[in-house]
């Protein structure tokens, strides 16, 4: 049952060790992977940076809205509520940090 070496994406390199000159080893690079490069145009690069830190910026809101609520619910009945606008302040913070122009510009 031999697999083709194309069918394995995973594999990046393969070498085989032979017997050198003497007592030593010689590597023998039989396959090596090429390294593929994303294809974009240079224009939709801002854009694509910017959706990404969107979607990132949203995910570490709601992540630490949802860790936050959970203990406030623990700490009192209907702690959820009473701590609400504190909870989505210091979400919203952390969500900051993600998302901020000058790291979608790259400057």
């Amino acid at each position: 049952m031999e697999r083709n070496v194309r069918q394995l994406k995973d594999i990046k390199e393969i070498i085989l060790l032979k017997k050198g000159e003497g007592a030593g080893l010689a590597a023998v690079t039989v396959y090596k992977a090429t390294s593929k490069r994303k294809k974009q145009s240079d224009g939709l690069k801002v854009v694509e940076r910017f959706a990404r830190r969107n979607a990132e910026a949203q995910q570490a809101f709601a992540d630490a809205y949802l860790q936050r609520h959970g203990r406030s619910n623990e700490k009192k009945r209907d702690g959820w509520f009473w701590s609400l606008g504190e909870n989505m302040m210091r979400s919203g913070k952390r969500a900051q940090k993600k998302f901020s122009f000058t790291k979608i510009l790259g400057w």
